[in-house]
């Protein structure tokens, strides 16, 4: 039951920490690290490939620094400030499934990414066609506009 409730409680704090990220880091990832919002660099195996030598940065690479900071840091503050229902754990038990957790969430969300990046890739691909259809239909306007002799 302790890992249970532990295992929900990590969760509840990675979905926090993957909100704030969403809502506050984009702009501030736009505005100072442009390049980190550069798909062509994401691969989407590396992320968690990374995040399983140093946790927290499979995290950072997926463009949420504050998950990042959080997964990072978390089992210092979580060894000093230890909640009751994990006092009879040793640490050890603690940081297994946590590693799991970290790796899983760094896979989910470049996959998630990965599927975001060639939705927007395909939208744009569209609408650029759609332009190029309206400009080639104004230039074939503009043309018969000179054959006929009404150029404006």
């Amino acid at each position: 039951m302790t890992y249970l409730v532990f295992g929900f409680w990590f969760l509840s704090l990675l979905w926090v920490m993957g909100e704030l990220d969403r809502l506050f880091s984009s702009r501030f990832l736009n505005r100072f690290m442009p390049e980190m919002t550069n798909s062509s660099l994401n691969i989407w195996f590396i992320p968690p490939l990374i995040s399983m030598v140093v946790p927290g940065s499979g995290q950072f690479i997926n463009r949420q620094p504050l998950k990042a900071l959080f997964v990072f840091t978390w089992p210092v503050w979580a060894h000093y400030l230890r909640p009751l229902q994990l006092s009879p754990l040793k640490m050890w038990y603690i940081i297994l499934p946590w590693y799991v957790l970290i790796f899983v969430d760094a896979l989910c969300t470049a996959l998630l990414n990965r599927l975001r990046d060639h939705r927007e890739e395909r939208e744009f691909s569209k609408q650029a066609q759609a332009n190029v259809a309206d400009l080639s239909d104004y230039l074939e306007r503009r043309r018969t506009n000179r054959a006929d002799g009404n150029v404006r």
